[in-house]
């Protein structure tokens, strides 16, 4: 083991001139007291700067962010400043629930806050992106709470965070930013952890127990779910770790520790399911029903990352770049097996999808903890090493055989499509290595840079040779001259920054302490910033405006809402050479102006019954049972677009006598397809729907039909206003979804079956005139507050149980609480944490 030659913590100060190799005794006990406040306040510094146009508008979201996202979150926070809360969304995909929407954030307090802001039926886009930005600030923030907890000094504290911050899982993955909500809490989490296995404190089982719920409600329970097994795993290793001197190692021992840990555990992750059974309970319900609960293996292992994607772990554009202004050579790394590539269109999205590049410092990091094991054995550097390593095993998916095995085995994780997105859990790890290598600087004992930094310059060189001299055997896509040399020019870049970080390194290792030690840190600290910077600073400038985009530019708007005061209720849609396409109006263009209704939309989940019914061909069909009025076609020919009317569609709500029943949903499509079915005079649902509430015999047309009338009081509730000659069924043009019920003026109710598979129809048993009030009462939603309350008040109970006993036995009041928490702590980091 390499001695340094100079060591900090053996220096002692002059008494005359008070200088530690050229630094000042005042300056040392200055550091010590504001370090970790200084390194969070460089790294809010850096943030801002990294997304300043964001915080003054000049640049602006885009992609999910624009089209999702943004929008969803915009109809939210107005529904509420409006005083109702959005349980129904009518506007997009003929109508479906808002509140199971797990990524809108519904219960989310944060999303809560930005209310105040939605002024004039629009939530300010710049709110939204100071709102993003201070969550990874937030996350900064517990990020430096974690390491300094680890005792890694400012220095450390600040590179750690900074990975964190600004590596590629956060920097790409912000335009998926429900999952930068669910990251931001992952430190938080993982210091309670430290504390409980530690102190054994009821107070910190509650907070972490808060933690874990704050993130499901965060809004991506993939991430939530990756996060949740490194928990697992960490919080596994932290008990084996402050297992006193005393306790036996034995087998039957380390089974009874980790099995009561376990015990503990397992109380922590269900008290925070019941306690979001609120949304759980609605969102499970949501996805039983959408495409998402057929999906199998090669729909969740889509977006696997291909073996020779790691090279963007080095090299992080070197497969090119994707932004919305078209800067660089477009991005051509992806997997070209993937189902949308191979069907729909080139896989640009995978260049955030297999993101995960954690700058060339952390790169370095782990070949040091490799190289040095035996330096390293007993910290929790090989814990994050190793986890980093499985980390990128598994973002290989179906490349890499290890996703092939935990699909059939770990809970969760046939759910979610996307393997690659477990690089939450590999650039946290990479954050945790920078900050402990740094630390481990500082010692006597250091680890010996020498060999692991000669290892790596080697990988390199040879890697710079062999892209000149056997690129294109290599890469076939490198015969392009446009994307040789931007490869050629990114590799370049990312050798020059490993070169400076591999000489800061070298310094800090040999001067601590000292005037080049500390100009070692400041210009490590500057060239990691830069590394990110340059790596993914593009990706950022979005150059749409929201306010342009959701602009009524062509009068479109209108125009539709004149058709509606003409025509009555109705949707709209958009037609390219006779197939469905938006080119002149997205179609969450109703989450922006609440009058508008389209037929399509973009939310987590897509009823499996619609979707299925927009795979029709038969256009005219499609477009009559979905109430679509108002059509915009684009003859790509003839390069010109232009709307129409159409009041031949189904009216949104029309009542039928004449009833075909189906044995399945199957034939019901069939027969729509083929055009043997007249849905304008014969309404067809599935015989085992309907059941005996209606004669068998109702086969005959109403020849002196009444229009039914409707009147929408909010999309939770509408009246309808009926007159009936003979029994039938009143047809709704509006998603079937359990949770809707219909009573008369006297409160009976009224059956709501599908009808045409995808719609609503109310059974009217009987001959006569009558007023329906339709609500949207979904008793998932009553059940889920039901077990969330009955829940906080029992842990609220059990809690506050637990803390007063544990008070009254260590003999604590609160006029000394702080005292012992301070004991608590000198006994912590007696046990120590690496």
């Amino acid at each position: 083991m390499a001695k340094k030659p100079r060591s900090f913590r053996k220096e002692h100060v002059n008494g005359k001139n008070g200088k530690i190799h050229g630094v000042t005794a005042g300056s040392v006990s200055l550091w010590k007291r504001y370090g970790y406040g200084m390194a969070f306040a460089a790294l809010a510094v850096a943030l801002v700067l990294f997304y300043f146009d964001y915080l003054i508008g000049r640049s602006f979201l885009w992609e999910d962010l624009l089209r999702w996202y943004y929008p969803a979150v915009n109809y939210f926070c107005t529904s509420v400043a409006e005083g109702r809360f959005p349980f129904w969304l009518s506007g997009i995909m003929c109508g479906v629930p808002l509140y199971t929407d797990l990524q809108t954030g519904v219960y989310y307090p944060f999303v809560w806050l930005m209310t105040p802001f939605a002024g004039a039926e629009r939530l300010s886009f710049v709110v939204y992106q100071w709102y993003m930005v201070l969550h990874l600030v937030m996350g900064g923030g517990f990020m430096c709470l974690f390491l300094r907890r680890h005792q890694v000094g400012p220095l450390a504290c600040f590179l750690g965070a900074t990975v964190y911050c600004f590596g590629g899982f956060s920097s790409l993955h912000i335009i998926h930013f429900p999952m930068l909500q669910v990251y931001a809490w992952l430190p938080l989490q993982m210091w309670l952890v430290d504390l409980a296995v530690v102190r054994r404190r009821a107070i910190y089982y509650a907070l972490l127990t808060g933690a874990v719920l704050l993130s499901f409600f965060a809004g991506f329970p993939q991430t939530l779910l990756y996060q949740c097994y490194l928990l697992a795993a960490y919080w596994l290793w932290r008990r084996y770790r402050v297992m006193s001197e005393d306790e036996p190692r034995t087998a039957v021992a380390l089974v009874r520790a980790l099995g009561m840990e376990s015990l503990r555990m397992a109380g922590v992750f269900v008290s925070a399911l019941l306690l979001g059974a609120v949304l759980l309970l609605p969102s499970w319900e949501h996805w039983r029903l959408s495409v998402r609960e057929n999906w199998g293996f090669d729909e969740v292992a889509r977006q696997s990352m291909p073996w020779r994607y790691l090279l963007h772990f080095v090299v992080p554009n070197f497969f090119g770049v994707t932004n919305d202004r078209s800067i660089g050579v477009p991005f051509w790394g992806y997997n070209p097996d993937a189902l949308e590539i191979s069907t729909v269109c080139p896989g640009y999205w995978q260049y955030w999808e297999f993101g995960g590049y954690a700058g060339q410092l952390a790169l370095m990091a782990l070949v040091v903890v490799l190289f040095q094991r035996q330096r390293f054995r007993d910290t929790p550097a090989m814990f994050f090493a190793a986890s980093w390593l499985l980390a990128l095993w598994f973002m290989l998916g179906r490349f890499g055989g290890l996703f092939n095995l935990l699909y059939h085995i770990l809970p969760g994780v046939s759910l979610f499509r996307g393997p690659s997105r477990m690089a939450c859990v590999a650039d946290f790890c990479a954050a945790m290595l920078v900050a402990f290598l740094v630390r481990s600087l500082a010692k006597e004992d250091a680890p010996d840079l020498g060999k692991p930094l000669f290892g790596l310059s080697l990988v390199y060189l040879l890697g710079v040779v062999g892209l000149f001299m056997a690129g294109e055997q290599l890469f076939p896509e490198l015969r392009d001259a446009s994307r040789a040399i931007f490869a050629e020019r990114q590799t370049m870049i990312s050798v020059a920054v490993f070169a400076g970080t591999a000489l800061c390194l070298w310094g800090l290792w040999r001067c601590w302490g000292g005037v080049w030690g500390v100009l070692s840190g400041v210009a490590l600290a500057l060239l990691t910033c830069m590394d990110f910077f340059h790596a993914f600073v593009i990706f950022h400038r979005g150059g749409t405006n929201p306010e342009v985009y959701y602009a009524d530019t062509y009068s479109i708007v209108r125009t539709y809402r004149d058709c509606v005061q003409q025509y009555g209720p109705m949707r709209f849609s958009q037609r390219m050479d006779g197939r469905y396409a938006e080119f002149l109006m997205d179609s969450n263009m109703p989450l922006m102006h609440k009058d508008m209704e389209s037929t399509r939309g973009y939310l987590t989940f897509e009823l499996d019954q619609m979707a299925t019914l927009n795979k029709l061909t038969n256009d005219n069909a499609l477009l009559d049972l979905k109430n679509v009025g108002f059509l915009i076609r684009f003859d790509s020919s003839q390069k010109q677009a232009s709307w129409i009317t159409r009041p031949q569609c189904l009216p949104r709500v029309k009542f039928f006598t004449a009833i075909a029943r189906y044995p399945s949903d199957e034939a019901i499509l069939r027969d729509l397809e083929s055009g043997v079915l007249n849905y304008h005079d014969v309404v067809a649902v599935r015989d085992a729907d309907l059941g005996s509430d209606l004669p068998r015999q109702l086969n005959r047309l109403d020849l002196n039909p009444v229009s039914p009338r409707l009147t929408r009081l909010n999309p939770e509730t509408y009246v309808i206003e009926y007159t009936a000659h003979a029994p039938g069924i009143l047809f709704v043009s509006e998603s079937y979804y359990p949770g809707w019920e219909a009573v008369d003026e006297k409160r009976h109710p009224f059956r709501i079956i599908p009808a045409f598979t995808a719609f609503k129809g109310i059974i009217i048993p009987q001959a006569g005139s009558g007023t329906l009030t339709v609500r949207f009462r979904p008793s998932s939603f009553f059940w889920g507050r039901t077990i969330s309350f009955s829940a906080a008040v029992l842990l609220g109970a059990v809690y506050v149980i637990l803390i007063r006993r544990e008070n009254r036995c260590r003999g604590v009041s609160p006029s000394n609480r702080i005292v012992s928490q301070r004991e608590s702590f000198s006994q912590y980091e007696r046990v120590g944490v690496s």
